[in-house]
């Protein structure tokens, strides 16, 4: 049901789990290139050092990553240790030409902050749409792919959602809050915010602003909702009870049901365009986890990605996925196809990227 009870007051107060995730996606690059000479980070927080690679004798090396053909024990087992720092599916070489747009948040050639990018689907064409020097981030297409709503903290530090043409012309806050979704008509958004009882909820309101409500009445509140393609359902995160899980609601916030129930956090979920998977990131708390993806109906659990990958984002043909990584860098773009292979790099991994988000 709706509740229009609730006012939004707007909070610079830091809250530990509702951090930025590009400060998340930083910590963890920075943790890699501390560790990379000397350990990998492994599973859920395992640290397996190459001396111990060589004493336990499990150093195979992917065909992908051999890069001599040196004899030298020592040589096999440093590439062995840097092969599984990356994703075994990663693709070396460019990716195919594909001429969709991607949009999505960097520093790169940044004034500060960060700001919004478009991109060709194979990594091509990067265009800076936004250089306002705030951290502009978590941009959305609109369905008809002539707007893209964001949230940026650029008006006295505090998180507002902004709706711009696609070009990044005429851009506009319409309410305090983050992470926007367009409804499939374009007819409304979704945003999470900060309410004046100090809960985060889902709030549902006109693309001009008004007729802001929250979705839910639930004591805790919820974050980071997305609609079902055809806009009946809302999916999104809450930790009733300290674990954050998947929920499904109908649009009119009735019906609510639990769809995933692990430790950690599940979050960020993304649905697919024809309806019948659910992408999301799943890990321990306060670290990224990585990219699962679930049937709509809660079921078949599969893993696409080693941990440090976030914020999956579906093609429009629901046969790729667009994501950040942080493997040995700082965030990176990629794209893999559904079954987790033809992982390609987008973006360079001198800079922070973060955020995509497919053009409809």
């Amino acid at each position: 049901m709706h509740n229009k009870g609730h006012r939004l007051t707007p909070s610079r107060e830091p809250d530990r789990v509702e951090k930025s995730r590009a400060i998340l996606y930083q910590r963890r690059a920075n943790s890699y290139q501390h560790s990379r000479h000397n350990r990998l980070q492994l599973g859920a927080g395992r640290v397996t050092t190459v001396a111990q690679l060589r004493d336990a004798g499990n150093y195979r090396v992917p065909t992908a990553c051999r890069r001599t053909g040196s004899a030298d024990r020592r040589v096999v087992l440093m590439l062995a240790a840097c092969c599984l720092m990356c994703n075994p599916a990663e693709v070396i070489g460019p990716p195919p030409s594909d001429d969709r747009l991607i949009a999505f948040s960097s520093d790169s050639n940044s004034v500060g902050g960060l700001s919004i990018f478009t991109m060709h689907a194979d990594g091509s064409r990067k265009t800076r749409i936004t250089q306002s020097g705030s951290f502009d981030q978590f941009p959305i297409w609109s369905p008809g792919g002539d707007s893209i709503a964001f949230d940026s903290d650029r008006v006295d530090g505090i998180p507002r959602v902004w709706v711009m043409a696609a070009d990044g012309s005429n851009a506009h806050p319409i309410a305090v809050g983050y992470y926007p979704r367009w409804s499939p008509s374009g007819t409304q958004l979704l945003f999470t915010a900060k309410t004046d009882n100090g809960i985060y909820a889902v709030f549902v309101a006109n693309p001009d602003g008004s007729d802001q409500h929250r979705l839910t009445a639930n004591p805790l509140g919820e974050v980071r909702a997305a609609w079902s393609p055809d806009g009946r359902r809302i999916v999104f995160s809450a930790y009733p009870e300290g674990t954050m899980n998947l929920y499904v609601v109908n649009a009119d916030g009735s019906g609510q049901r639990q769809l995933t129930n692990t430790t950690g956090f599940s979050d960020e979920a993304a649905w697919s365009p024809d309806g019948k998977y659910i992408a999301f990131t799943h890990g321990p708390a306060d670290d990224l986890g990585a990219i699962h993806i679930i049937k709509a109906d809660g079921g078949d659990d599969r893993t696409l990605s080693l941990p440090g990958c976030a914020g999956a984002a579906w093609a429009p043909d629901s046969k790729d996925l667009a994501f950040s990584c942080a493997n040995d860098s700082k965030p990176r773009i990629y794209r893999m196809r559904l079954d987790g292979s033809g992982r390609y790099p987008l973006t360079s991994p001198d800079f922070l990227s973060v955020g995509a988000a497919w053009k409809p």
